[in-house]
């Protein structure tokens, strides 16, 4: 907006220092800049200057650097960005997290520079904002034993062994075979330090031809153990026909003394006339 600053040009004492010292004024107490400040044309016997109007927030940058200037017709006034609190000459981060509560019940807030984020608590999921509980005990999860019975609770669940067994939940069984009760189709195994219960799988389930638990046994403690006796039947064969290799082979032992006793891995000599030996 443009303001109009009028003059009395009747004034007898008007000069140019008086005029220039007037429009200063006038351009103070209407917070503006000289515009053309020319005199246009006269009104009524005075003489009008045009002033236009100061736009603080594109010459001082007045606020701060986390706030928005706002322009009004004479003056300006400072916001603070979302996510600052303060007068707009000063700002500082606003920790949402204390003030609003922004995030569910069931979530956690993080609060950031100018900004915050929610998550939902351990056993809910969501997006922070809205959490719902996880029931943990449907088939996705199957986070219990087998032989325990899951009971899902609000952010979390519990596991119990059914009646008879010993355990956490996460492992159940009993102390030893005998305490149990398997059913025909039913084999008892040691299962995390205690034992139970397994259904003996069908021919049609068993996979390869080995899925039972003899065939377990086979590739855990037969095979192996026959292949070290055969390993170590070969081994013998092999050090017995060195030793014998080593009987049958002569030597030679050559004399160039007389009169000296010869002693060789095959005995002593004392007949010393013999020049050359070789012995079996």
């Amino acid at each position: 907006m443009d303001y109009e600053i009028i003059f009395n040009s009747t004034a007898s004492n008007l000069t140019t220092a008086l005029l220039n010292n007037e429009l200063e004024k006038g351009v103070n107490n209407a917070n503006g800049t000289i515009g053309n400040s020319l005199v246009l044309e006269p009104v009524e016997g005075s003489r009008l200057f045009i002033v236009n109007d100061k736009n603080e927030c594109l010459s001082d940058e007045p606020c701060d650097e986390n706030a928005i200037c706002n322009n009004t017709d004479g003056s300006f006034f400072c916001s603070c960005h979302s996510g600052y609190s303060g007068d707009g000459f000063i700002c500082t981060d606003k920790n949402e997290c204390i003030s609003d509560e922004p995030c569910d019940e069931n979530g956690i807030c993080y609060n950031t520079v100018g900004s915050f984020f929610c998550n939902c608590h351990s056993g809910y999921s969501g997006d922070g904002f809205n959490c719902t509980d996880i029931n943990e005990c449907s088939p996705a999860y199957a986070l219990c034993h087998f032989k325990s019975i899951c009971t899902n609770t609000p952010g979390s669940y519990d596991c119990t062994c059914i009646e008879g067994l010993i355990g956490d939940g996460f492992s159940c069984g009993g102390v030893n075979c005998s305490v149990l009760s398997c059913k025909t189709n039913e084999i008892c195994m040691m299962d995390k330090d205690l034992y139970n219960c397994f259904p003996i799988p069908d021919e049609d389930d068993v996979d390869s031809g080995f899925g039972t638990v003899d065939d377990k046994f086979l590739i855990i403690v037969v095979l192996p153990t026959v292949a070290f006796v055969f390993l170590l039947i070969i081994v013998l064969i092999i050090y017995k026909k060195q030793i014998n290799k080593r009987g049958q082979e002569p030597y030679t032992a050559d004399v160039t003394l007389q009169g000296i006793k010869i002693k060789t891995n095959e005995g002593q000599f004392e007949n010393s006339s013999y020049q050359h030996y070789t012995g079996m």
